[in-house]
């Protein structure tokens, strides 16, 4: 009830890695949430996903659960599909796997984690300002979208 919603709380970081891995922007996108099991909680979202389009015409698809038990250690995942291939990000198991026509399936381990307060304390931060402030701007957008249920198409013109 007080996070912001599924794309706020959640999704954002999906986003954030997505620019972030591909070195591409969100163009356009197309969000759906939604709450699944719990009719007396209005607020409540449990459940969220994005379809996204990418400048390069590529897409990708970010979804969140909060509907997972414990066991499954990660509640979202980042799929981009594009010419070259397949990347899944699997959060939970801490890998990406890579599908293209010279590997199928090839398991890639993720970079080790880093503290983002650290690397900002450093004066080297991972993600800069400029990348956070849109990453925010997107999860508002696709907040919007998922209540009008209509495709929006990121304006950076701001």
């Amino acid at each position: 009830n007080r996070s912001g919603g599924m794309f706020l709380d959640l999704l954002i970081h999906g986003i954030d890695a997505l620019e972030w891995m591909t070195g591409l922007k969100i163009q356009s996108i197309l969000a759906r949430t939604g709450n699944i099991g719990y009719e007396n909680e209005v607020n409540l979202r449990n459940h969220a996903s994005m379809y996204c389009e990418l400048s390069n015409g590529g897409t990708a698809v970010i979804e969140g659960q909060r509907m997972l038990p414990q066991t499954k250690g990660s509640d979202y995942r980042v799929m981009i599909a594009g010419t070259q291939g397949v990347l899944d990000m699997d959060m939970a198991a801490g890998t990406v796997f890579c599908t293209n026509q010279e590997s199928v399936g090839m398991k890639v381990p993720l970079p080790e984690r880093m503290s983002v307060v650290e690397t900002w304390l450093k004066g080297s931060p991972i993600v800069n300002t400029e990348h956070s402030l849109r990453a925010n701007r997107i999860a508002v957008i696709a907040t919007e979208g998922a209540i009008t249920g209509k495709k929006i198409v990121i304006d950076d013109s701001f």
